[in-house]
């Protein structure tokens, strides 16, 4: 008999390495909705990546920000870290509101020949799951597909017969924003309404990107465990430690007058950086002081950097390749679009909002 053939097609989806994990497990860590789609089941319908009930099938962790290959690995590792955040206490899902069962309900009658009752009863969920614990269940919200046009950037008014109800219900008192904005085209006329944007083009990208994952630690304080070494994993502490370190050029950044960027978990120079020892996948850095939200100063503080993927034919990537497999490329370059923002408020007295 003919041998048979082997091997098979290599799954769609970008690999679960530390650079990908660190930004699952950012997404399921956040103390609330980090305004992204979840990385899960690509959805808009719930808050947060944590609520999501959806049903384990072949469509999940596919799409989006969470297009991973090893899909099964990536729903392991969720479920775990899920339900270690609901066992400590760090994620609180809302409580389930039990319906009020009917009393007094008619007795059926002996003499008549009965059919039987039909029941309903609540099936327990994964206890891991927070479906279970949602007062009512999400609205679905429609799936939104980006639509290529010539006019990104100009106002287009649309007439539109639907109107929304109680539209200022949630909205705070002086919770709109009062902020000097010179509005482009004319006034919508009476049955339009105006949609108001804001559009960045970027006109020229970094050839390549060396990407870098970033972990913060410091020393434990026990001294039952001298050798044991605590990690820095909360947004606002990790951004502090981020800064601290920026500021006394640990990664000689600014000595080497390297362009970057970063979210604080990943890193993203046009340049390749060097570890203590040359060329490493992963080292060290050395020890710098920072405040931490305790209140207390440490000396001690240091960083792990583990290398990760080099990002090349930038331009050409985000111009053809679908956004499912330009994730990594639109992060990247959304992390320097966000620190040329952040550098134009810092020098100006006008900051942009």
């Amino acid at each position: 008999m003919p041998p048979k053939k082997s091997g098979s097609k290599a799954p769609a989806g970008k690999q679960l390495n530390d650079v990908t994990k660190s930004e699952l497990l950012d997404e399921i860590r956040a103390p609330k909705f980090t305004g992204n789609k979840c990385m899960r089941c690509d959805e808009f319908s719930h808050g947060h990546i944590n609520e999501c009930n959806a049903k384990a099938n072949s469509k999940l962790w596919s799409k989006g920000l969470g297009n991973f290959a090893d899909k099964q690995g990536v729903e392991k590792l969720f479920q775990t870290e899920r339900a270690k955040l609901i066992a400590d206490g760090t994620y609180t899902p809302a409580k389930q509101v039990s319906k009020p069962v009917a009393q007094n309900q008619p007795k059926p009658d002996n003499k008549m020949k009965s059919e039987p009752q039909k029941v309903e009863s609540a099936i327990p969920e994964d206890p891991a799951s927070s479906s279970a614990l949602n007062e009512k269940p999400a609205t679905p919200v429609k799936k939104r597909t980006p639509i290529e046009t010539e006019n990104v950037g100009k106002l287009i008014y649309t007439k539109d017969e639907t109107k929304a109800q109680n539209v200022q219900a949630n909205i705070p008192k002086d919770g709109l924003a009062n902020a000097a904005t010179q509005h482009e085209g004319p006034e919508p006329a009476e049955g339009e309404f105006k949609v108001i944007t804001n559009y960045v083009r970027v006109r020229k990208v970094p050839s390549q990107l060396f990407t870098y994952a970033l972990t913060f630690y410091r020393p434990s304080r026990d001294p039952k465990k001298p050798n044991a070494r605590v990690e820095l994993n909360k947004r606002q502490e990790i951004g502090r430690v981020f800064d601290a370190m920026i500021e006394e050029d640990v990664l000689e950044l600014d000595k080497n007058r390297k362009i970057w960027a970063t979210n604080y978990k990943s890193l993203w120079c046009d340049t390749a950086l060097e570890g203590p020892h040359g060329d490493q996948e992963e080292w060290d850095t050395a020890n710098f002081d920072c405040k931490l939200l305790d209140g207390r100063t440490y000396d001690d503080v240091y960083a792990t950097v583990r290398k990760g993927v080099v990002l090349s034919d930038i331009d050409d990537v985000l111009r053809k390749e679908h956004i499912t497999k330009s994730a990594d490329y639109i992060r990247a370059l959304n992390a320097h679009v966000a620190k040329c923002v952040r550098k134009h408020n810092e020098a100006e007295d006008r900051p942009i909002t």
